[in-house]
């Protein structure tokens, strides 16, 4: 990410801007790269037999997508760091499901992490991210 200084063309006492009512601006403006952009969590499933017995989501995931550029530093940057943790998060957990030895071996696909804890009992790991001004959801692994 990139920190720099805001320009002093967002100032409301400028001719250009005189009729426009602006929030507080901030001193501070930040940059941060499109793969870090919008909201992303970690959603773990428990099926039986293609039957959804448990889900729960980790991460911060507010439900409400905002557009980057109206967000603040602050929650810019917390964004950010969310989207990079479950990345990470993702990404330890899919090594170790590669490398841990499974009676029957785990499998990563994409965004998913699929192990069969017993036979008929499925635990689906997934890395859920919707990128700003996407309404779709897009997977990554890193």
């Amino acid at each position: 990410f990139e920190v720099t200084k805001a320009d002093d063309s967002s100032d409301p006492t400028s001719p250009a801007q005189a009729g426009v009512v602006s929030k507080s601006p901030s001193a501070l403006k930040v940059t941060v790269p499109s793969e870090l952009e919008g909201i992303a969590y970690i959603q773990v499933m428990i099926q039986k037999d293609n039957e959804q017995l448990v889900s729960a989501t980790i991460g911060q995931f507010s439900g409400v997508t905002q557009n980057a550029a109206d967000l603040n530093w602050k929650n810019k940057l917390e964004a950010a760091q969310n989207v990079l943790f479950c990345k990470e998060l993702f990404s330890q957990l899919a090594r170790e499901a590669v490398q841990l030895q499974a009676p029957i071996p785990h499998m990563v696909v994409g965004s998913h992490i699929i192990a069969s804890v017993f036979p008929d009992i499925q635990l689906t790991i997934s890395l859920c991210h919707f990128a700003s001004g996407e309404g779709k959801k897009s997977g990554s692994g890193a």
